[in-house]
């Protein structure tokens, strides 16, 4: 998914083939990213009017808050990539012990940036909700440093339950991921 993120201090939307999507409540807004950025206020006037109606797109809004998180990761910025977890998060990354809330997880995500992990591609596989809960399996691909320090490709899967927040919106919750093996 080719896609702009454009971030106002009290929205971040993402434009997608011409389109504008709020990943925070997985919808579509009627209005250009020119508009937006000119007024971020029309955003709140239409959810005022059609909020109630409007359907959640999940699949879309995972695929944007996951183009936040890479372009956070990739632009080094560890407290970006905490910011789509959960208060009450937890990750386990392979070969180490479960790393439990926000601040331990930014310090986890602070760690693979100064290992020098980089490049960061994700893709979700699919995207399936159950009440207050989503789970998205998906694949990764980036570049860590070998035993030469020289970066290698590395690929692998991840599975992550999603939360829902009390504003509609969906954060982190569980996060576990490890390597194809041989890559």
């Amino acid at each position: 998914m080719e896609a702009t993120i454009y971030s106002a201090p009290e929205h971040t939307v993402v434009e997608s083939n011409g389109s504008i999507l709020d990943p925070d409540y997985g919808v579509f807004v009627p209005h250009s990213l020119e508009d937006v950025q000119q007024d971020p206020s029309i955003i709140d006037t239409y959810y005022a009017q059609f909020g109630p109606t409007l359907p959640l797109l999940k699949k879309e809004a995972i695929e944007a808050a996951n183009a936040e998180f890479v372009k956070a990761y990739n632009s080094k910025n560890a407290a970006g990539v905490a910011s789509k977890y959960a208060e009450d998060a937890a990750a386990f990354p392979p070969d180490m012990a479960r790393v439990d809330g926000r601040q331990n997880i930014q310090k986890l995500w602070q760690g693979a940036v100064d290992m020098g992990i980089s490049e960061l591609k994700l893709t979700t596989r699919e995207v399936q909700e159950s009440g207050d809960f989503a789970y998205e399996p998906g694949t990764f691909f980036l570049k860590a440093p070998g035993k030469d320090s020289k970066l290698v490709d590395q690929a692998g899967k991840y599975v992550v339950v999603w939360k829902k927040g009390q504003d509609g919106g969906w954060k982190l919750y569980r996060d576990i991921w490890n390597s194809d093996s041989g890559k």
